[in-house]
């Protein structure tokens, strides 16, 4: 074996010596120049595909780049070419897009193919759930854009097939974008279901049995995703890095978790609708506009309008009248907006409507029992243009 000689020199301090930096065999490693660029640090998990911030000398600007290793099989090669054509082609917001794909030798006379993308300053959706210490409310934000996002793709025909926490970067002011398309389809297209391609923790029961896909898949792993995002638990699994047939035998259970068990305030609609994304079944599973409806009224609740409704005597007959001119005001004035109704004066009300048979009587007389309430109405009539229904 062979020895690397130590220099035991008082000349230069240990803090004074260069660290030696093994270089990959598959990629440049960090600080190579080749081409147009420079680069920089390894930005993807050291399991993943090659991906380095560079800067590109000839535009001035940084870039990230991924490389496409040289001793890849030929199945490895082609999802390169798909992921490289599929991001050629999009032009959805949050989607990466792909600037260029070239081929150039470093000073070594290696050469290397790539594509550069635009850098997305940032951390992953775990890391900066973690690094930021969000609240609740901004952890739901990013994953509405983060459904958004996936709600473009599937407008288009196109499944992900691997969402998962280290797939959605985040950007320094809190924007989400989704990479690696290196697996997606479009629906439709012939599919190899005999070799699996994705993250088994993360996967849906359909992809782990490499049976048909659909976008009930990617809404699974949107869900799975979510959960493990929110609780930091998976689901169903005490471990996400346990063997591909152990997360298959338990994914087959079925026994997942409450999301309420560990967030109590998601109780109710969330909750449920986490449980049905994670259906066995794939038709059971909602649709990831339904998905993004809610994460949207949670994170932007419609403004609360309260309405004060009085009528002369409590009767039947008065009471379909209010009640049809509260459908009406829904229809007209009510869209995007909580309507609160209320029999009865409330101060607080922001809208009164009164029932009154006889349009000779003033409002005044109406309201002549309660002069608090008079006067406040009418103070507030003052500003308000007043409707009359025939």
């Amino acid at each position: 074996m062979a020895t690397k000689k130590i220099t035991n020199s008082s000349s230069i301090p240990p803090w004074g010596q260069q660290p030696i930096v093994t270089k990959p065999a598959n990629e440049p490693g960090s600080n190579t120049v080749f081409g147009q660029y420079q680069l920089h640090e390894r930005l993807s998990e050291p399991e993943s595909s090659p991906v380095y911030r560079a800067f590109n000398k000839e535009l001035g600007r940084e870039e990230a780049l991924k490389f496409v290793a040289t001793n890849i099989d030929a199945d490895t090669s082609e999802r390169y070419k798909h992921e490289l054509a599929l991001l050629s082609s999009l032009d959805l917001p949050g989607v990466i897009t792909v600037y260029r794909c070239g081929k150039d030798k470093d000073e070594q006379g290696r050469e290397w193919t790539y594509f550069s993308m635009p850098l997305v300053k940032g951390d992953t959706l775990d890391k900066y759930f973690q690094k930021k210490n969000c609240s609740l409310k901004e952890k739901l934000d990013i994953l509405k854009q983060t459904a958004d996002i996936l709600r473009g793709l599937h407008y288009e025909d196109i499944i992900h097939k691997d969402l998962k926490p280290a797939n959605v970067m985040v950007s320094t002011n809190g924007q989400a974008r989704l990479l690696d398309l290196g697996i997606a389809g479009i629906i439709g297209d012939d599919q190899d279901q005999d070799t699996y391609h994705g993250t088994p923790a993360f996967s849906s029961p359909e992809q782990l049995e490499s049976q048909e896909l659909s976008k009930a898949t990617d809404v699974y792993s949107f869900a799975t995703m979510l959960f493990y995002t929110l609780t930091g638990q998976h689901p169903f699994l005490d471990d996400i890095n346990e063997t591909f047939l152990a997360i298959k035998e338990k994914c087959r259970r079925g026994q997942i978790s409450q999301l309420e068990d560990y967030i109590p305030e998601l109780k109710g609609q969330v909750s449920d609708l986490i449980s049905k994304s994670l259906s066995l079944e794939p038709r059971l599973r909602p649709t990831i506009d339904e998905i993004f409806s809610v994460l949207e009224k949670l994170t932007n609740p419609a403004p609360t309008l309260k309405l004060s409704l009085i009528i002369g005597d409590d009767c039947q007959a008065e009471r379909a009248i209010i009640d049809r001119v509260i459908r009406n005001f829904k229809v007209y004035y009510g869209r995007g907006i909580d309507l609160q109704t209320a029999y009865g004066f409330n101060d607080e009300a922001h809208v009164v409507i009164a029932l009154m048979w006889n349009k000779a009587v003033f409002m005044e007389d109406v309201l002549a029992e309660n002069n608090n309430a008079s006067r406040y109405c009418l103070s507030k009539m003052a500003r308000m243009p007043f409707f009359q229904m025939q």
